[in-house]
Formats: C-alpha cells, structure tokens, sequence
C-alpha cells in the first residue's frame, strides 16, 4: 500500500506540536493495537474556522488553566464567551471544555494548559489533534470500487460549492482527474453533488489502481487529515481490508474480509512460520475428512481459514497474504496495514496484546490489557519513561487487591499500587516473573499487532488528560 506522504507529515506534525504524551508512539513505543479491520476513525484534525465550537473531553481539568490553540493563542478558562465573540470559553468542568475557535490560519494544535502560562501541557489521548481552517478531507465513505456508476462520498470541511477538481493518483502520478458535474449522459468519472462539508463522485473507471483521492479547490490541494488505516486511498485491486482475529491457536477460524477477491478458491499465505521461517500456504478445502490447514469457506467479499499449524518453531507471528485464484505472484492489496503499525494483516501463535481498555488511570486505578495465548503464569513489567527502576506486577495472591495483576489466557487487569504515578511502557510475559527479574531472552514477551513491538504506553495521573476532542 502506498502511503500518502503529506498525511503522514500532518501526522508528524501533529506530534511534533506536543500533542501526545511523552513516552508515547512519537517517542518510537507502539501505540496501543487493537484487532484490525481498515475502515473509519477519527480523523487528525476537525476542521472549521473562527468561532466554531470545540469540545475537550478528558479528566482532572482545573479551574485555573487554559485552553491553547497553536503556539501562542491561550484562552483562559475563565474567559468566558459573550455575544459573537470567538476565542473564548462557552464551558468548562473537570471532565468537559468548549471554547469557540480563535481567528487563525493553517493548523493549530489543540491543547489543555494547568494554568495560562501554558508552559505545560496535558496528556492527549485524543485521537483528534489539531484545528484546520484550510480545505480539508476528514474521510471516505468506502476504500474499494465495487462497480462502474457506484457513489464515493468525500466527507471534510472549507470544500465551497463550486465543483472541485478530484484526482485519482497511483503514486504522484494523477491516473484520472473527475472535475465535471454528472448528467443523464454522464454516470461515471463525474461529480454528483458539492457541499462546504461533502463531495459525492462517481468514480472513473480503471483497470487497476492502488488510488489515493486528492481534492483540490481552485489551485488549493486540501489537506489529508484521515486517521484511517486506509487514508484516502481506494483501491480498484482485489484487496484485504479485515482480517479477525489476530491471534490464537492452529485449527482456530480466521476471517479475512476484503473485496474482489475472485470466486475461485484463493491460496492463504502464512508467511514466517513456514519451513525454515518461509511461507506456509493453505489452499486446500476443507471437508469431513480435512479439517485443519485448509479453507472452510469462500467469496468475493469474505474468506474463512483454518489456521495452519507452524513449520517453523522459531517465529509465531505469522503474516496473510490472500492470493485470489491461488496467484502468489499477484497477491491482493492489504488495506489494513496501519503506517504506525504495519501488518496487521497477521495471526500470531503466542501471546499478543490487542487492546488496552484505557491508556491512562489515577494512581491505584487499574486497567485491562485484552489479547490472547497469556497463559496463566502471565506477569507485568512497567518501566518508567524518566529514569527510574521498573516495577513488576505478579497474579494476585488471595484476597490481594493492589500491585499485582489478575490474569486470564485473553485479559490481564493491571492493579499498580497507588503509589505508582508517571509514565510508563507496559510489558507482558508469559512465565513467573520475580519481583526483581526483568522480562529477560527466557520470558516469551507479548508482542502487538505490528509484530515488533511488546510495549504499550501507559500513564497514572491526577493531573489533566484529554481524551477527545470534537466539533
């Protein structure tokens, strides 16, 4: 999959600005994964301009702080709105903020100050970031080409009504430019309708193309702020676009969703857990007499897999290539590869994190790690950011309610002793730590979807946090 250089550097930006807590994915530890399927969430950034009212959820907001917009526009909370006039409060509480935007250009950074010199600011944990007062594209309402006259709604903000001019890019390359309206004559390669905060287009029709979709008003591209794993692309390929779930034992039934995938029974490769850590293909039926290692069901939209049994005992996670038509050497497009965490089109044998039910808590508050293959022996190391010795959480002993951990084959809940704050890399293994151990070359540590990450930034704080921000 081909990833669009300018969202990536929005994205970059956005953390450049301050906007993720130390310690996080910007400092090069895996965010925390869930189980993958590409498709919406939330974009970068909301789009608007000077007075639009804008949301901060969170926690522990004070009295005396202050919301900042950019690097130098701080609006302190007891400024509050009064008439038409933007850049000001409307309310606020300990868990809840909205303030009317400020006038401003570009991108600003949304953030929580704990007073108005802004000289800090609050954990964000929101997957929205940033303010755009520029034309912008917050999403797609589909990433596939189902067949020629079909709609594609481009959702965003600052499109005006005149008709834009869509291009559909392989690369840098522009492959198809739609800029006309449609007529009874004209259904496809056409724009249908222009809203400020809509385009509907009737996608041209290609033979093959791995497209990303870029707007542009008048000489103005608008800004990629999709935060989806697919972006803006959209794909004319046969294509993998979910695959669930990601992690269990062989003979365990995956899913894999995507579209145009031939009716033909397709070959399932397992790349890494093959003969000599290669490729283990599955395409066989499965029937009354073969029941693991092969293929319980197929169509165009939806494959069912058995999954195989490893070759290889030096790898556990294993990456899926579909092959529609048993053709490895035109595999489909994986869509669900996430620029932050790559191949999440995968299955992993061992013990894998998918979820964190939050990333941040109170001191002494606790929370679940879900995945799957834990075992029972699991422990928890959480190694401080700042420097400082980690601390190693074992299974609750009888009657035990604080620093320790309660553990099954598919969750972990993290009970710290409230004497623990700050921020922290979470790490799981898979056999009896110590007290004083680490998770040391003999502890089978818990990976994430990525399959080269085994840490999930967390934090313990009384002090503010922003957990999302909406228009």
């Amino acid at each position: 999959m081909r990833l669009n250089p300018k969202r990536l550097a929005i994205a970059a930006a956005c953390l450049l600005l301050g906007s993720v807590p130390a310690g996080s994915a910007a400092q090069g530890v895996a965010s925390p994964a869930v189980e993958a399927t590409a498709g919406a969430a939330a974009p970068l950034a909301l789009v608007g301009t000077a007075g639009t009212k804008v949301t901060i959820s969170g926690a522990n907001f004070g009295t005396g702080g202050a919301v900042r917009f950019g690097t130098s526009t701080i609006i302190a909370l007891t400024s509050k709105c009064s008439g038409s006039q933007t850049g000001c409060i409307v309310s606020s509480s300990t868990s809840s903020i909205s303030v009317k935007a400020p006038a401003g250009s570009g991108m600003a950074a949304v953030n929580v100050c704990p007073d108005t010199t802004c000289s800090t600011v609050a954990s964000n944990y929101a997957p929205r970031q940033t303010f755009d007062y520029n034309p912008a594209i917050t999403g797609l309402s589909t990433h596939v080409f189902s067949k020629a006259g079909m709609t594609l709604t481009i959702s965003g903000g600052h499109f005006g009504t005149a008709t834009p001019t869509i291009n559909f890019k392989n690369g840098s390359t522009v492959v198809s430019t739609v800029n006309s309206k449609c007529a009874s004559t004209t259904t496809t390669g056409c724009v249908k309708s222009v809203a400020d905060s809509s385009i509907v287009v009737a996608p041209p029709t290609l033979s093959s193309c791995l497209c990303t979709v870029e707007v542009q008003i008048g000489s103005t591209v608008a800004d990629d702020l999709t935060n989806a794993a697919l972006g803006t692309s959209f794909d004319y390929n046969p294509a993998t676009t979910g695959v669930t779930p990601n992690g269990g034992q062989p003979g365990a039934t995956i899913t894999i969703k995507g579209t145009n995938l031939g009716t033909s029974t397709p070959t399932i490769r397992f790349a890494n857990i093959g003969t000599s850590s290669g490729n283990l293909d599955v395409s066989a039926k499965c029937s009354s007499v073969v029941k693991t290692n092969c293929i319980a069901a197929a169509t165009a939209t939806a494959i069912s897999v058995k999954a195989p049994t490893p070759i290889s005992t030096s790898a556990t996670h294993a990456v899926i290539t579909v092959c529609p038509g048993g053709n490895c050497a035109a595999p489909a497009d994986d869509l669900t590869s996430l620029a932050t965490t790559p191949q999440a089109s995968s299955f992993d044998y061992g013990p894998l994190m998918t979820s964190l039910s939050a990333s941040f808590a109170k001191p002494g508050g606790s929370m679940t790690v879900k995945g799957v293959n834990f075992g029972k022996l699991a422990g928890v190391e959480l190694n401080p950011v700042s420097p400082g010795s980690p601390t190693f959480l074992l299974p609750c002993t009888t009657g035990q309610t604080s620093g320790c951990v309660a553990v099954s084959d598919t969750t972990i809940t993290v009970k710290p002793p409230s004497s623990l704050s700050g921020q922290f890399n979470l790490s799981v293994g898979t056999a009896q730590l110590s007290a004083t151990s680490s998770l040391s070359a003999s502890v089978i540590a818990a990976t994430t979807l990525s399959g080269v990450g085994t840490t999930l930034p967390i934090e313990f704080t009384s002090g503010p946090v922003v957990t999302g921000i909406s228009s």
